[in-house]
């Protein structure tokens, strides 16, 4: 049975990491991580920006919705719901975002909804039509925000 044996001799020791080299290391490390939270703090707040702005649409189509389906709507015969009566509505303090974790409302908006009559005409006469706007504004982070939506609606008759 044979058996070898190699051994290197050398001036320098070769087999453990220097000091140096694991700071580098190290510092590399925590350069890539606080990057990495950095970069995840940024998308955790572009996704509640997101969340708000989509709760606020969803405010402003409910609004619209409630404009639309409310009837009857015949202002031949002064059928007029209050909806649909010509001026400006304020609604303030509407909730908008709550924090999932707890019940505390973080995001409030307030609602305008603004009903004119279009003015449109067949024949000289008046088909009463009404413009509906809808505008929620909010304030998120000190930035003010706002949602516009319009739509239009005739009689029922």
């Amino acid at each position: 049975m044979m058996e070898f044996h190699v051994s290197i001799k050398s001036g320098r020791r070769t087999h453990a990491f220097t000091f140096v080299e694991i700071l580098v290391a190290l510092s590399v490390l925590a350069l890539v991580s606080a990057s990495g939270l950095v970069a995840i703090t940024l998308l955790n707040r572009e996704a509640a920006l997101h969340r708000i702005y989509t709760a606020a649409q969803t405010v402003a189509i409910s609004q619209i919705e409630l404009c639309l389906a409310d009837t009857p709507f015949n202002p031949q015969l002064g059928q007029v719901p209050s909806e649909l009566a010509i001026g400006t509505h304020t609604i303030t303090e509407t909730p908008l975002y709550a924090d999932p974790n707890s019940d505390e409302v973080m995001v409030v908006g307030t609602v305008t909804t603004t009903v004119a009559d279009a003015g449109l005409t067949a024949g000289g006469t008046n088909l009463n039509a009404r413009t509906i706007a809808v505008t929620v504004t909010y304030q998120y982070r000190g930035r003010n925000y706002s949602v516009k939506m319009n739509t239009i609606r005739c009689s029922d008759v």
